[in-house]
């Protein structure tokens, strides 16, 4: 089995000002077997942190999409009250493919163009806003795929306590929901994000 050699060179000084080079060679005690298992555990280390950083971005990004549908109907909720209208908030789609979009008095389809609109500019947001981020489901009062805020008392529209619950995931299956509830309160639950609540309805396969 080979060795790793070193070379050790020392410059010697001569009485006639002129120096010498005087190299000798030492056995480093490192075998190439040892060396390679010391780059296997770099590789294994490196392999980790790699899977670690994956995992953050994922759920990062899984973090993010539930914010902006917690903002977004926590607007529709706010624009009720202020237009005294019912303001909908409509999915579409599920998987890879998905989207939502708002729109005051009616149901929309978010496929379509102009015709999700709040204070007349459109208000779509889809899947391509979100990479990697996929719509489980989207299901509300009455198996209905809309829910509705109302103009009184920003109540959404919808028998029971659960008016709703959106559930997404994120390519590393880390799943978050956005919980809407009969007074139009919006929570988020998740048993893979940190910081979130734990208590969730049963999640979708």
């Amino acid at each position: 089995m080979g060795t790793l050699v070193v070379f050790n060179c020392l410059i010697m000084p001569q009485y006639n000002y002129h120096s010498k080079l005087k190299c000798t060679t030492r056995d480093s005690g490192y075998t190439l077997l040892e060396s390679l298992v010391v780059l296997s555990i770099f590789s294994i280390m490196a392999g980790g942190a790699i899977s670690s950083y994956y995992n953050h971005i994922s759920n990062q990004r899984l973090e993010n999409a539930a914010n902006q549908i917690f903002a977004d109907l926590k607007q529709a909720k706010s624009e009720a009250l202020k237009q005294k209208k019912t303001i909908f908030v409509s999915f579409k789609g599920e998987n890879k493919n998905w989207c939502y979009g708002i729109n005051e008095d009616l149901p929309c389809d978010c496929t379509k163009k102009d015709v999700c609109l709040l204070k007349g500019s459109e208000r779509i947001i889809s899947n391509n806003n979100f990479e990697g981020i996929e719509l489980q489901s989207a299901r509300f009062a009455g198996d209905s795929t809309s829910t509705a805020f109302d103009p009184n008392r920003g109540f959404a529209i919808g028998n029971g306590v659960k008016n709703g619950t959106i559930w997404l995931k994120a390519k590393n299956d880390s799943q978050v929901a956005i919980i809407i509830n009969r007074i139009g309160r919006v929570r988020f639950c998740s048993k893979d994000l940190n910081g979130f609540s734990t208590n969730c309805p049963r999640m979708p396969d």
